[in-house]
């Protein structure tokens, strides 16, 4: 496997790009199978209207857990994750004020009863194969102890922890996304969270190629050491729809 972004290797050509990252949550009364629909269905399709969009994905949530080593990242339900990659904030603030983009964030408040959204620079350690992304995607919410910084943290999470992943069996990609901001919105209530220092994405081929990597003797060293340095931890399994594949 190789490795990249971190520890001084060279980042992938698309690193450069800036993803917003956003937890979604259906409004009170709405089932999951009815917001699910109405999402992926009727808002999703507007994208086609907005430009300088670079890259979208939209994702579902299968399962959710917490690890019994570290303690569980607070936060309300999540419905939905989105991902959209942007040139630059330019570019990202141009979408927004285009009239596709007016629309489709209006149609957004129609239908979301609460979300939180990021503004972050993905680092590429395990890269991605070329072509068609893995089926089974893990994203996990990452907070420092009360008692570390925040510089101390990210080097260490990034320059330390992250370059194990490239020795562990089964795992066909792996992307830490550091944020630079919160992206805040008036017209829709934020989910309950606590505050993140991270978002990583892991992924695998199968169910079953997961429960093997995390079996492994180099996943259970990744784990411990995991366990040394991070305050707390969410992880939520994710059935990926790729709406547009993210490119430069």
């Amino acid at each position: 496997m190789q490795a990249a972004g971190v520890a001084g290797l060279q980042l992938s050509p698309r690193a450069p790009m800036i993803k917003i990252l956003t937890f979604t949550q259906a409004r009170a009364g709405t089932s999951p199978q009815a917001f699910e629909q109405y999402w992926l269905q009727s808002h999703v399709p507007m994208w086609r209207d907005v430009p300088g969009i670079k890259g979208y994905i939209v994702s579902t949530v299968v399962a959710e857990h917490t690890r019994s080593d570290v303690a569980g990242f607070e936060m309300g339900p999540v419905n939905g994750i989105v991902e959209l990659w942007f040139k630059d904030e330019a570019a990202m603030a141009r979408s927004a004020a285009s009239p596709g983009g007016q629309a489709w964030r209006a149609d957004s408040a129609r239908f979301i009863g609460a979300m939180r959204s990021f503004l972050t620079i993905e680092l590429p350690v395990v890269q991605l194969p070329a072509g068609t992304r893995p089926p089974v995607k893990a994203l996990s919410i990452v907070q420092r102890p009360l008692s570390q910084g925040a510089a101390a943290f990210q080097h260490y999470w990034s320059d330390v922890h992250a370059p194990m992943a490239a020795s562990v069996p089964d795992l066909r990609g792996f992307v830490l996304s550091r944020i630079q901001r919160e992206l805040v919105r008036t017209d829709i209530p934020p989910i309950a969270m606590a505050s993140p220092d991270g978002f990583t994405s892991s992924f695998v081929d199968s169910i079953e190629a997961r429960n093997r990597m995390t079996q492994s003797a180099a996943a259970k060293a990744w784990f411990a050491d995991g366990a040394i340095f991070l305050g707390a931890v969410r992880t939520f399994i994710l059935a990926e729809h790729v709406v547009l594949q993210p490119t430069n």
